[in-house]
């Protein structure tokens, strides 16, 4: 990882790893506005309008084969650019870097587009074994899924949220190697559990307000005078904002608890 950390924010640069909750909590507070200060605007106005071209990608029809396979091919290069500015909005903040990361394709659309789609897609099913395993041994169905009262079931759909924010941070610093050492990863929360849990909170509070927004939206027919387009294109700014918020805090968490990590990540 990045260890160069430029500006640091009023908490990140007050503690050396050893952890304090309440300044990483300011820190976290402190993400949601990050976005919008004025150096960081341009960057977040591009990575909107990128939400924005793959969500209008999605929906064109294909009207034959070739189209649509170049269009699958966007759709997978530019939300890989979009993963892949996440793990270095990840990685910058685990650093205690202040501003978000530079917009960057210098590397293609191999390196910057395609394997961390693919990248991102394997750390998200692998925090879905547990649910995903469940589900095929009981042969249950997606309705069943998303209508259950097994408190089994229950469980391990809320344990996503408690296992997402440590994958996404060993995806994004620690190195795809640390996955085979559950043993660390384990060790690493009980040391820093009070924090880990304030993690998996703000990262859950900043994702779940994507799917509570989304679905008062598509409830509505008047939001925004019925227009899907516009409906659309709200929801996916949204949706940027909360993933970088979520995604900071993940790397704050690091920064601010390193100290009681089982890992020497540099």
């Amino acid at each position: 990882m990045h260890t160069d950390a430029g500006a640091t924010s009023p908490g990140a640069g007050s503690t050396t790893g050893g952890g304090s909750l309440t300044a990483y909590l300011k820190d976290c507070a402190w993400s949601a506005v990050l976005i919008f200060s004025l150096g960081n605007m341009l960057r977040f106005v591009l990575l909107s309008l990128t939400a924005i071209f793959i969500g209008v990608l999605a929906v064109i029809p294909v009207g034959f084969c070739l189209f649509g396979i170049f269009r699958l091919i966007g759709i997978v290069a530019a939300t890989g650019w979009l993963c892949s500015y996440l793990f270095n909005v990840v990685e910058s903040a685990a650093a205690g870097q202040e501003d978000l990361p530079d917009l960057s394709f210098s590397d293609g659309i191999w390196e910057d587009g395609i394997v961390p789609f693919f990248k991102f897609v394997a750390m998200a099913i692998l925090v879905h074994v547990p649910l995903i395993a469940y589900v095929a041994a009981l042969g249950l169905s997606a309705a069943t899924v998303t209508q259950t009262d097994d408190p089994v079931l229950l469980g391990l759909i809320w344990s996503r949220a408690l296992l997402f924010p440590m994958a996404m941070l060993i995806t994004a610093v620690g190195g795809v190697g640390s996955f085979l050492r559950p043993d660390l990863i384990f060790k690493t929360i009980f040391r820093s559990f009070l924090p880990y849990l304030a993690t998996c909170a703000v990262t859950a509070l900043a994702l779940g307000t994507i799917s509570v927004v989304t679905d008062a939206a598509l409830s509505s027919t008047t939001i925004f005078g019925g227009s899907l387009w516009a409906t659309m294109a709200v929801l996916l700014v949204l949706t940027i904002v909360c993933w970088i918020i979520a995604m900071r805090c993940i790397g704050l968490y690091y920064h601010h608890f390193k100290a009681r990590f089982a890992w020497d990540w540099g």
